[in-house]
């Protein structure tokens, strides 16, 4: 009965060996099942952000055109109004220079008419018509300088449009591209984190595997230990 000692021994050894090189064995492919889960949390928690980073510029740019082309819109109505505020106003004016005008010409003729000298022929028509055409150039010089006024607002009024709406554009381009800069690094990051938990995960797996190994041979060379015993005490 001398060999059951011995041969109870190879057997704990062995049975022993093998526990803990299966049990490292299986704490290795947890470890690389937990960081692969880290980096697929990583990796779904990044997508997630990035979709809600996305919609917060589409809706700051979506903001700044509403807001850009209000203004836009409130400069060129504030143009038109003073436009009319001119334009009416002119109308008025230039019905009263007529009615002046006019009134001019019926004290001419009445004047003369009542010294008994003809305002149809002669020095008298000449000046009527002098009268008259300086009147009427002046009409035009009010009229056209009230145009100018008015085409001069108007101008100023679509070029500041212009640049608002320029302004504008380049602001919410501004805004997506920024988002879409800030989004590839977040994204280049975030991989480079979840690249990193896998390689770490997989050299600790390394590790546990390699102890489990040497777990192993250890229980094996115990194991030949107590061979070896069993052998001396038959031979003895």
């Amino acid at each position: 009965m001398s060999w059951l000692i011995p041969l109870l021994g190879m057997g704990v050894s062995l049975f022993t060996a093998s526990k803990q090189s299966k049990q490292l064995k299986e704490q290795a492919a947890e470890a690389i099942r937990i960081g692969n889960l880290n980096a697929d949390d990583l990796i779904a928690m990044t997508e997630k952000n990035l979709d809600l980073s996305e919609k917060a510029a589409a809706k700051d740019a979506a903001a700044v055109t509403k807001i850009g082309y209000a203004n836009i819109q409130a400069t060129k109505d504030a143009a038109a109004i003073s436009s009319l505020n001119i334009i009416v106003p002119g109308m008025e004016e230039d019905r009263l220079l007529e009615v002046k005008q006019n009134q001019m010409v019926g004290e001419i003729r009445a004047i003369t008419g009542g010294s008994g000298v003809k305002v149809d022929t002669g020095t008298p028509l000449h000046y009527m018509n002098s009268q008259i055409a300086a009147a009427e150039h002046s009409r035009k010089m009010v009229k056209g300088l009230r145009a100018m006024t008015v085409l001069s607002g108007l101008w100023q009024a679509t070029k500041t449009a212009e640049v608002m709406k320029l302004e504008t554009d380049l602001k919410a381009e501004q805004i997506i591209y920024n988002e879409d800069i800030n989004s590839q690094i977040a994204w280049n990051e975030s991989l480079a984190r979840a690249s990193a938990l896998r390689r770490g995960a997989d050299m600790n797996a390394s590790t546990l595997r390699a102890q489990a190994s040497s777990a192993m041979m250890q229980g094996i060379g115990s194991a030949m230990q107590w061979a070896g015993k069993m052998y001396t005490w038959n031979a003895t």
